[in-house]
């Protein structure tokens, strides 16, 4: 008798397996912290009811699809190495097992120290074509976005200096100034038929677009006059040259000062620790090296570390 009500439960068992439907969840293998993840679920045949769906996850946050058989998950402030969801069907019937996973390995896992804002997606239809966004960031990377307060560290950010007793807007103004004649008897000022719409000290005290368009009109006359020079101080020098001159010795030294005179702009730059800085605009091809102001900028955030550290 023993032995058929041990068949007989075995059998019931079964024939419950049969009647049981099944849940599983479907994800990628990996994913970059820069991209939203899908989990999707797959409930098998059913003929009781609609499936109720409830998710988790371990970490990152669910911005879609709650209670429903897919979810979109932000992992940009996720600082593991393996993100899992799970979900939970509530009405399945109770002797079911109700419950599936999926994990998706994070590829270069945030590093708690930084702000996960400095790689959250940025979707925005009118973005413009010279913007890398944020997301766009590779592993160990951060772009140097005027969306966030890493914009600090932009030529285009409106943060004054003072370089060789003379006051600058912006590092901008700065460069663009050198383009514009420096006084009457500069060879831009007296070559016939063009037009200086504005001062070189006018274009000085600009920043942002403003003070690029200034030196935008001011190129198109460089073109005119045939010349590939700017100028400094009464000195002319290459401003595009193959090898870093003394252009580029001025813009690293601008550069300096406005971290130094700056002390907002010298704390996000520190704070950037051990990332590799990236512009926010795409650049032409073999740029020259003043051009590469992330490069710079990283320069400078190596000596001022080993400052920080010699005086520890």
């Amino acid at each position: 008798m023993l032995v058929v009500l041990r068949l007989s439960a075995a059998f019931e068992a079964q024939i419950r397996a049969q009647e049981c439907p099944t849940v599983a969840v479907a994800c990628p293998d990996e994913a970059n912290i820069s991209t939203k993840v899908w989990f999707m679920a797959n409930v098998s045949i059913w003929s009781a009811e609609k499936p109720a769906y409830r998710w988790s996850v371990s970490q990152g946050r669910i911005v879609s699809g709650q209670g429903t058989p897919s979810i979109e998950v932000d992992v940009s402030d996720v600082h593991v190495a393996t993100v899992t969801a799970t979900v939970e069907i509530t009405n399945f019937p109770t002797p079911c097992s109700n419950r599936a996973s999926c994990s998706v390995g994070i590829l270069s896992p945030r590093n708690p120290r930084y702000p996960a804002h400095w790689w959250t997606p940025v979707i925005d239809p009118k973005k413009p074509e010279w913007e890398i966004l944020p997301q766009e960031a590779g592993p160990g990377e951060v772009i140097l976005s005027k969306r966030n307060e890493l914009g600090l560290l932009s030529n285009f950010a409106p943060t004054p200096f003072v370089f060789h007793g003379l006051r600058y807007a912006s590092l901008e103004g700065f460069w663009q100034m050198m383009k514009y004649p420096e006084g009457p008897g500069d060879p831009r000022a007296k070559f016939p038929g063009l037009e200086w719409k504005y001062k070189r000290a006018q274009v000085a005290q600009m920043v942002a677009f403003e003070a690029n368009h200034a030196g935008t009109l001011a190129s198109e006359n460089m073109t005119k006059m045939g010349i590939i020079w700017v100028s400094f101080e009464g000195k002319h020098f290459e401003y595009k040259p193959d090898v870093p001159g003394e252009h580029y010795k001025l813009i690293v030294a601008a550069t300096w000062e406005k971290v130094k005179q700056n002390p907002e702009v010298k704390r996000v730059l520190l704070s950037t620790g051990d990332l590799i800085l990236k512009p926010d605009h795409h650049q032409e091809p073999n740029a020259p090296a003043a051009w590469r102001y992330f490069e710079i900028l990283t320069q400078i955030r190596t000596v001022l570390r080993q400052h920080e550290a010699a005086s520890k």
